[in-house]
């Protein structure tokens, strides 16, 4: 608004004189928005043999800003980078098409991160301002891989779409290659939540005893250890951490911020399969980086804490 400052000089022979400077500030620009700097999305299975995942400007906005006449901002959008960094660009505000990105595919997960713009929108008619940010693209369910993976899944019901209860189902698998099962055949509580299983998940068992004398061992123990990304994430109270391993052992899960500073460490005895472990009041905020040691094994992932 409208603004005036009074100067007032004088001299050391009592000479004074007073000059009033009027001035208006106008708001040129909107703020620039509190962001999460790294969010982590998962690709889901997008029908066609591969993977899909979408973001929402809303999903990095880490606190509320307000214009310079204190009203908050609540207009968003988000851009890839690629395309907000192109000459000419003007952003936009233009809901729903702009309030996030829905195409993050295979190729972005080949890259391993997305960046992306957010920009803020004030009711003023200034310029918006922008944070930049990263994506984390992972894959756990292996969409992507060259190979291929699929999954199965539904309900039953009659002619007049009701759902029958206690029906079995025996949907026949035909390999094309030749194929090791304990490969090719995972069972996890990744996606539906478990009920009235132990407290380590879901889980297959191959019987050795049974198998033919010409068997082989599948696959190392290095390569059946498996940390997965935390759910849910960005975590607001608590996450869970899931985990396999070849074979039983004692494990130590780590916790550090972004400058490296160990928050908390856990000493597991950890099961053979799927093992799950829960985080609560966690002592930090922003980019943390969780570390699984098993023994030679070794992995790391990252979470974001928000408060």
């Amino acid at each position: 608004g409208e603004h005036a400052l009074r100067v007032r000089a004088a001299d050391g022979c009592g000479n004074v004189d007073v000059r009033v400077i009027e001035f208006c500030v106008t708001a040129d620009r909107s703020p620039t928005p509190i962001c999460i700097q790294t969010l982590t999305v998962v690709l889901m299975d997008d029908g066609n043999g591969g993977g899909t995942a979408a973001i929402w400007a809303s999903d990095f906005i880490a606190s509320p800003i307000e214009d310079c006449f204190g009203n908050e901002i609540t207009k968003y959008s988000l851009f890839r980078s690629s395309v907000a960094g192109a000459a000419g660009f003007v952003p936009s505000f233009n809901p729903p098409s702009t309030d996030g990105i829905d195409d993050i595919d295979c190729a972005d997960f080949e890259v391993g991160t997305v960046s992306v713009r957010i920009y803020a929108f004030d009711d003023n008619g200034t310029t918006p301002d922008y944070c930049e940010v990263v994506v984390e693209v992972q894959d756990n369910m292996g969409h992507c891989d060259d190979g291929g993976s699929g999954n199965v899944a539904g309900l039953i019901a009659d002619q007049d779409d009701v759902v029958l209860d206690n029906a079995t189902v025996s949907l026949e698998v035909r390999a094309t290659t030749t194929a090791t099962l304990s490969e090719e055949l995972t069972l996890t509580d990744a996606i539906t939540v478990r009920e009235g299983v132990g407290a380590n998940g879901l889980g297959l068992a191959f019987n050795t005893d049974l198998a033919p004398a010409t068997a082989q061992p599948s696959e190392t123990a290095a390569q059946r250890n498996v940390l997965y990304q935390n759910t849910p994430n960005p975590v607001r109270m608590e996450t869970v951490i899931r985990f396999e391993l070849a074979a039983a052992a004692s494990v130590t899960l780590t916790l550090r911020d972004a400058a490296g500073r160990l928050i908390s460490v856990q000493e597991i005895d950890a099961a053979a399969g799927l093992n799950t472990v829960e985080l609560t009041n966690i002592r930090a905020s922003g980019v943390l980086t969780y570390t699984l040691t098993a023994g030679a094994f070794t992995a790391s992932k990252k979470m974001v804490v928000v408060r």
